[in-house]
This record gives C-alpha cells, structure tokens and sequence, in this order.
C-alpha cells in the first residue's frame, strides 16, 4: 500500500527490502516492509511482539516480529 495506491508484485518482499532500507524502510515481519517515517505509535502487542500505527492507516495493526523487536527499538532508541 502507498498514499497513491496499492500495487501488486511477483517480487518476493526481500527484493524490496534490499532496495528501500536504505531509504529509510525496515522489515517488521515476514510479510510487511514499512516505511519508519510514517510511524505514529509502537507499543506492545501479544507474545512478546510490537504493533505499530502508520500515519494514514491509523486502523491497521501491523505487527514486528519477535525475532525483530529488539532492532526496532534500537532504530527509535537510538
């Protein structure tokens, strides 16, 4: 999903990965690529996973993943 729409590819998520964490995304989980400038809000979801809230998709819960919790809040921590 963008702000311009949604687009569909047969890429797997880690060709995006590589193409756009430099540009400021981060891999929260298997399935989802955000962009660290649009978050709103992180806080503590189920099994010792986080959520987080994008600016203009305030009703999505997109989830980190354990095994990626602790590099989030290195990033937000500094």
């Amino acid at each position: 999903h963008t702000k311009d729409g949604d687009y569909t590819s047969a890429q797997p998520l880690g060709y995006f990965e590589k193409k756009l964490v430099p540009a400021g995304f981060f891999r929260s989980h298997k399935s989802y690529l955000i962009n660290l400038e649009y978050v709103t809000e992180i806080y503590p979801w189920f099994n010792g996973m986080l959520c987080v809230k994008l600016r203009g998709y305030e009703n999505e819960n997109l989830p980190v993943s354990r095994k990626n919790v602790k590099s989030l809040k290195e990033i937000f921590e500094g």
